[in-house]
């Protein structure tokens, strides 16, 4: 297995719906199935980003980790009806995750909304 500094940039995709069974907002990756949680859009996102440098992190130490594991077929399946997400919400998100906006911002988006969103990993800050 490779190291993580040997990974190269990889584009990924994700899912951003709400869950009404955890009445918070999820960002899923699609090639990484791991999963951001918040009260808005933009947190969830956030959160997929920490746990995605996490993951990578991790593979630095452990090679054995790994890295790319495919979201369920539902999740697949979810995307055909989702909606691009706009630009700007990616860049608040990853200004949040960067740490070059240091306050929250609340998105409020209808609950009934899908969006897709595909970008370059990793996301190493």
């Amino acid at each position: 297995m490779s190291q993580i500094n040997n990974i190269t940039p990889f584009m990924d995709k994700c899912l951003i719906y709400y869950s009404e069974q955890d009445k918070s907002w999820v960002a899923h990756s699609l090639h990484t199935d791991q999963l951001g949680y918040g009260d808005c859009v933009v947190n969830a996102i956030v959160d997929l980003l920490i746990g995605t440098k996490n993951l990578l992190e991790l593979k630095r130490k452990d090679t054995e980790i790994e890295v790319f594991c495919q979201a369920p077929k539902e999740i697949f399946e979810s995307c055909e009806k989702a909606i691009p997400l706009p630009d700007v919400l990616w860049e608040v998100a990853l200004d949040r995750f960067s740490k070059k906006l240091l306050y929250e911002v609340y998105v409020d988006i209808p609950q009934d909304s899908q969006f897709i969103y595909q970008f370059q990993e990793p996301q190493l800050v």
